[in-house]
């Protein structure tokens, strides 16, 4: 019995956890034109952080 309990956890977790990998679609073309009108851009945090202020409070931020 506890191993059918372990298996059906395992299940609804594969559930909920795979689909939203599946929906990105990475090779778009609007990704793409996204990806280069944005690789050039220069953008200090802080400022994304505050223009981003008026849509509620981050959580988190982190500099590459």
């Amino acid at each position: 019995m506890r191993k059918v309990t372990i298996v059906v956890a395992f299940l609804v977790a594969w559930v909920f956890a795979v689909p939203p990998g599946w929906a990105q679609k990475y090779d778009d073309p609007e990704h793409a034109e996204l990806a280069k009108a944005l690789k050039d851009v220069k953008f200090p945090l802080q400022k994304g952080l505050s223009a981003s202020a008026r849509e509620g409070r981050p959580i988190s931020a982190s500099t590459k």
